[in-house]
């Protein structure tokens, strides 16, 4: 069997170059710079600002609402509030998309470099909810009551979202998984600091 000439060789890595340099960044080109972060509240009607290593990135004026985002390595932070309740966070880590791997690999290499300085490597939980907490409570064991509730709650949906992360995944398995994990333990340390700035104004007699 004649073995494959040289030249057709050369045609095909040089077809691969070109292909490589029209796409440069598989994230990119597939899932874009940008996504839209749905957030909730329970009760609804708070405001929230949203934030990402410190600096205002988007307000919602009263929950439900949307906010478009740019991807980024940054951490997200949503603080929302709502009169008689204390302000209530929740903390978003961001994590790696799998097509940015695609990209650091032969010809494409290029990509990795334009998914960076995109953003588009990056990619936050999409839907969110923040409970909001009563600024008052009656007594220390009402108020430890309700945030041992709400750390189980966390837990409990920490362990649901680990197994959906799992559940038929083909891609981004073992990131989101670590973005689960990262979630919960900023979630439990947020859950503290609100815990912190309660009141107790025990009932009159």
């Amino acid at each position: 069997m004649p073995k494959p000439s040289s030249k057709r060789n050369r045609v095909s890595y040089f077809f691969l170059l070109t292909v490589a340099a029209l796409l440069p960044g598989c994230a990119t080109v597939l899932s874009g710079t940008n996504q839209t972060l749905n957030i909730t509240s329970a009760p609804p009607g708070a405001s929230c600002r949203i934030t990402r290593d410190g600096l205002p990135i988007g307000t919602i004026a009263a929950t439900p609402g949307k906010l478009e985002v740019g991807k980024g390595a940054g951490h997200v932070k949503i603080a929302c509030i709502k009169p008689d309740y204390i302000e209530s966070v929740v903390t978003l880590p961001s994590h790696y998309q799998t097509s940015t791997f695609w990209n650091n690999a032969g010809p494409g290499i290029i990509g990795l470099g334009v998914d960076a300085a995109s953003g588009a490597m990056y990619q936050y939980v999409p839907d969110v909810t923040v409970h909001l907490v009563s600024a008052e409570f009656t007594s220390l064991e009402s108020r430890d009551a309700t945030f041992y509730a709400m750390r189980q709650i966390a837990i409990q949906e920490a362990k649901l979202l680990k197994t959906n992360a799992w559940r038929g995944c083909v891609a981004d398995c073992e990131a989101k998984e670590k973005a689960v994990v990262e979630g919960l333990a900023q979630r439990l340390a947020d859950l503290e600091t609100m815990k912190a700035t309660t009141r107790i104004v025990p009932e009159k007699n």
